[in-house]
C-alpha cells in the first residue's frame, strides 16, 4: 500500500515500511497500536470496529466506533464516496492529537485474488534496511 511517499508492506510477520524521501526501510515485527487483534489496523474491516449511518445516502457516510479495546482507532470515521463510480474518494477523521486528517484515495485497483509475489519486497537495493 502506499500512502504519500511511503509504501508499505506486511506480510503477516514483518511491517516493511519504505520512503523515497529518505531512502531507508524500516523493518519491525509490529504490535500494540498498529494492531486490531492480529490484523493492520489500516483500511481493512471497517464493519467489525464501526457503525455505519448514512449522512448523503451515496455519497457520505459516518463511521463510529463500537469497538471498545484499547486501540488508537478514530472514534469516528467520515467516508467520502465518488458519486460517478462508488468507489471511496476521502476518508477524513480527527486521530490522537485532535489533529484533522483526510486521506485522499487518488486511484482504486481492485482485483479478485493477490498473488505472492505481492508481498515480496521490491525496494531499491540502494534504500538503507533499519531492523527494529
Amino acid at each position: 500500500m502506499n500512502v504519500g511517499t511511503e509504501e508499505y508492506l506486511y506480510d503477516g510477520t514483518l511491517l516493511q515500511t519504505y520512503s523515497s524521501q529518505t531512502n531507508q526501510v524500516i523493518i519491525e515485527a509490529p504490535a500494540g497500536d498498529l494492531f486490531v487483534g492480529s490484523e493492520i489496523a489500516l483500511i481493512t474491516r471497517l464493519d467489525d470496529y464501526y457503525r455505519t449511518t448514512p449522512v448523503k445516502p451515496g455519497s457520505e457516510y459516518s463511521l463510529a466506533k463500537t469497538d471498545t479495546s484499547d486501540t488508537q482507532l478514530p472514534a469516528q470515521i467520515t467516508v467520502l464516496l465518488k458519486t460517478a463510480t462508488g468507489g471511496i474518494d476521502a476518508l477524513v477523521y480527527d486521530d490522537i492529537n485532535g489533529d484533522r486528517n483526510r486521506v485522499v484515495f487518488l486511484k482504486e485497483r481492485l482485483s479478485d485474488t493477490c498473488p505472492d509475489n505481492s508481498f515480496v519486497p521490491n525496494f531499491p537495493k540502494s534504500a538503507e534496511r533499519i531492523r527494529l
